[in-house]
């Protein structure tokens, strides 16, 4: 009896799935999503620097970013400015260090679009001069975050 109900589901389910065959349309040709990849690009913020000292100045541009509009800057979510973009969508801005503390920063700039990057701040590491144009952020202090990180452990049996 088992094996009665086993087949009288499969058998539903084929004529079910028979009968909307020629109800469905199924188009002639495959859905290209090739053409629609490149539609989004997301907005890109490059640091200069990935670390420096304490003092240290890092250099941040920006692009893929709606061209004219006004961006606001942020690292670990404390608001530093503004910036403009260009009519490309770029935009370009300093990060002056002094008086942070050691730790990581993560750093933010949104408009319509969100671009992201980090820098670390470590005494171990080089005191890096002002290069490049745009407006001039200072990290306050008291905002740096401190990741542990924690070693890989393999077990190489």
């Amino acid at each position: 009896m088992k094996d009665v109900y086993k087949i009288l589901i499969a058998l539903s389910m084929f004529i079910s799935g028979a009968a909307l065959v020629p109800v469905m349309g199924l188009p002639t040709v495959g859905f290209n999503w090739q053409r629609y990849a490149g539609v989004y690009t997301p907005a890109v913020l490059d640091i200069n620097h990935t670390s420096g000292q304490p003092g240290s100045f890092f250099s941040v541009t920006g692009s893929n970013y709606t061209p004219e509009t006004t961006v606001n800057v942020s690292v670990n979510g404390v608001p530093l400015g503004t910036v403009n973009t260009d009519s490309n969508g770029a935009l370009a801005f300093q990060i002056d260090s002094t008086g942070a503390d050691t730790g990581t920063y993560f750093l933010e700039a949104t408009g319509a679009e969100t671009g992201l990057t980090q820098f670390d701040l470590s005494e171990d590491q080089p005191l890096w001069p002002q290069e490049g144009t745009g407006d001039v952020f200072r990290l306050p202090a008291n905002i740096a975050v401190n990741l542990v990180r924690l070693p890989v452990i393999m077990n190489l049996k």
